[in-house]
């Protein structure tokens, strides 16, 4: 549970990180990666196979994005839900990339309606799935508990 929380409060410092230098450093993916490795090995509630898997796919799936949309998404997108999948498994990493491209297209359409920006500008990307991470592990925690 602590890890838990260490992690999100990660992802805070990494959404705040990219809103201000549209970049994730990477030795905050690191710190994050090493945290991600602890909760696997002491919680051990993702399998060996989902945490890989879900590692893997995120990694291929994303970048395969990168490549097709002439890199509408940055590289650290791409490393931090690489960790977030090793962390979630596969199937969680699904749904908080879910999770977090919702919300982040809603944000695009309310601020390209009111004119504040156009569809060419950056927008960090960090944030939006750290949010649909942090709910995956919230709405996890609240699962097991009712």
């Amino acid at each position: 549970m602590y890890l838990y929380l260490i992690f999100i409060g990660l992802l805070i410092v990494i959404s705040y990180y990219d809103i201000k230098t549209n970049k994730i450093p990477n030795f905050l993916l690191i710190i994050l990666a090493a945290i991600a490795v602890c909760s696997f090995v002491l919680n051990g509630k993702v399998s060996v196979y989902s945490a890989v898997f879900g590692a893997l796919f995120m990694f291929i799936f994303l970048y395969v994005i990168r490549i097709l949309s002439a890199k509408g998404i940055g590289g650290g997108d791409i490393k931090l839900m690489t960790v977030c999948g090793f962390m979630l498994g596969l199937g969680d990493a699904l749904y908080a990339l879910l999770i977090g491209s919702i919300i982040a297209g809603i944000y695009v359409i309310v601020v390209v309606r009111s004119r504040t920006k156009d569809l060419k500008a950056k927008i960090a990307f960090g944030p939006f799935l750290s949010i649909g991470v942090t709910a995956v592990i919230v709405f996890g925690i609240f699962k097991r508990f009712f």
